[in-house]
């Protein structure tokens, strides 16, 4: 998934086999930084609409229509090395994080300890099978394990 101009998307997939098959198309309405995750057979794309974040599943097959996650922007998206996606965006000015898993209603997850103040920015990250939340908030450097 791609965007070449600010407010439209592209996505598209490469069917590998004893040929290589490509389908693209435009992904419907607003779509504003896509960003992505994959695991094998499938990946998950998640963009916002300047107040809301959306969600699509690309398969060999295909991309899903999007669906509508929760209202905020910027959002953060990393696989689960359990199972499924971590997402995290801006919530109005406040951090929020969730688990997201293709046709399950998302949860969200409670932060504890992220100190107050302004969010200067996010990130997510998964490493020697775990996925950790990092924020900076008044300049300063915050970190957490995410967990179910």
């Amino acid at each position: 998934m791609w965007s070449h101009k600010v407010g439209a998307c592209e996505s598209g997939v490469v069917a590998i086999g004893a040929t290589l098959a490509a389908t693209h198309a435009a992904v419907p309405g607003t779509c504003d930084r896509p960003r992505i995750a994959s695991e094998p057979g499938r990946a998950i794309a998640v963009f916002d609409d300047a107040s809301s974040l959306w969600a699509m599943t690309m398969t060999a097959t295909g991309a899903a229509s999007p669906v509508m996650l929760a209202a905020g922007t910027r959002a953060r998206l990393a696989r689960d090395p359990a199972f499924g996606y971590w997402l995290a965006w801006d919530a109005g000015g406040a951090l929020a994080v969730a688990k997201v898993t293709p046709g399950v209603p998302l949860v969200q997850v409670p932060i504890t300890g992220l100190p107050a103040g302004a969010l200067d920015a996010y990130e997510l990250a998964t490493i020697n099978g775990n996925a950790y939340l990092f924020a900076v908030v008044n300049r300063k450097l915050w970190w957490t394990k995410l967990t179910m």
